[in-house]
């Protein structure tokens, strides 16, 4: 088994600021402003890869939703389920829209989101009731101090 490596977010907001000017993408038609909302889920199809727990999709795969129907399409739950319903293909839609955009604004650029680990600095050590010589105060079991 081959373990993927993680691959930095694409950030482009200029990309999302467009986004936020377009009609509502669920098929209601609702005026802009919407939101930006992310496609979480993955498309082998569309060679989307699934975005895990503390990540965000890169901004390529974002289309508009009114805020009303954004907070909906979360609360749902099944996010694909909810695309289903509303008989919209948010991946194609996303491309689409992306494609658009660059076509419209050659001179775009993406920049990656990469961050590097933080190190612990000592204060935080020290904070935590630590010092290089041992605790400040002695604390029992119970993690009352004595």
């Amino acid at each position: 088994m081959e373990l993927r490596q993680r691959q930095p977010r694409e950030r482009n907001e200029g990309y999302l600021r467009w986004l936020r000017q377009q009609f509502c993408s669920c098929g209601c038609g609702s005026p802009p402003p919407c939101d930006a909302a992310h496609i979480r889920s993955g498309s082998i199809l569309y060679g989307k890869s699934y975005t895990g727990m503390g990540e965000k999709p890169s901004d390529r795969w974002a289309v508009p939703l009114n805020h009303t129907h954004h907070m909906a399409q979360h609360a749902h739950g099944d996010e694909i389920g909810w695309w289903s319903a509303q008989g919209v293909d948010p991946f194609a839609l996303a491309i689409k829209l992306y494609k658009k955009y660059t076509e419209q604004n050659p001179k775009t650029s993406t920049r990656l989101n990469i961050t590097k680990r933080r190190k612990t600095k000592l204060s935080k050590i020290k904070s935590a009731g630590f010092r290089k010589d041992g605790p400040k105060r002695k604390i029992n079991s119970r993690g009352f101090r004595a």
